[in-house]
């Protein structure tokens, strides 16, 4: 039985690479920076701050203004372009419905995932929300995913982790919890479970749960 699950934010629950990664090309061509879209991409997939923080040091650049630009820009575009995935929210209040309970943990600051949830009314569907502003280190370390287990009382053989990315079912695995992936990513360790969309990942739920 799968109770609990733990959930990755960009890529994940919302969709919000294209904005991220528009705001920060937007920030690389004000400073003259050319450098590959395919790449821009993937460190979309890890973190784009500390991303940013490398191009600032190799160009010479000041690393907080350059920050703060990027932000700048990722606030112009509208909440309602950075949609939850489709089927996503069936899944949330599904688990909600079997007394389970689902948390977030995200390398994004709380404020904007806030800002997010409560534009598309989804805030109740959640218990809890783990960042690295709280000092943890950046996924694949578990340390956020243990830290929201102890803290919630999940139980590690009924929590599920999902997330889009490697370093998700990385630190899921570590913690001792099952893992899914969402979309096409290549990992080095193999999830539990993969899906390319929710309304798999809702079947599959209610199979087992069943």
């Amino acid at each position: 039985m799968i109770r609990n699950i733990i959930w990755d934010f960009d890529g994940t629950l919302f969709d919000t690479y294209p904005s991220l990664i528009h705001a920060f090309r937007r920030a690389l061509d004000y400073y003259g920076v050319q450098i590959p879209q395919e790449l821009i991409v993937r460190h979309a997939r890890l973190s784009l701050t500390l991303y940013g923080d490398e191009l600032a040091k190799q160009y010479d650049l000041d690393p907080e203004e350059m920050q703060q630009r990027i932000l700048g820009y990722y606030a112009s575009y509208p909440l309602g372009d950075q949609k939850p995935f489709p089927g996503v929210r069936q899944v949330c209040e599904y688990i909600c419905s079997r007394g389970g309970t689902n948390v977030i943990v995200t390398h994004r600051n709380a404020a904007s995932v806030r800002s997010l949830l409560k534009a598309y009314d989804m805030e109740t569907c959640f218990a809890d929300l783990i960042t690295t502003e709280g000092g943890y280190p950046l996924k694949p370390d578990p340390a956020m995913f243990e830290e929201v287990i102890r803290r919630c009382d999940l139980k590690l053989r009924e929590t599920l982790a999902v997330g889009d990315r490697d370093l998700d079912i990385q630190s899921g695995y570590a913690a001792g919890v099952h893992t899914c992936l969402f979309g096409p990513t290549t990992t080095e360790v193999e999830p539990d479970l993969r899906i390319t969309s929710y309304k798999e990942l809702l079947k599959y739920l209610q199979e087992l749960n069943n």
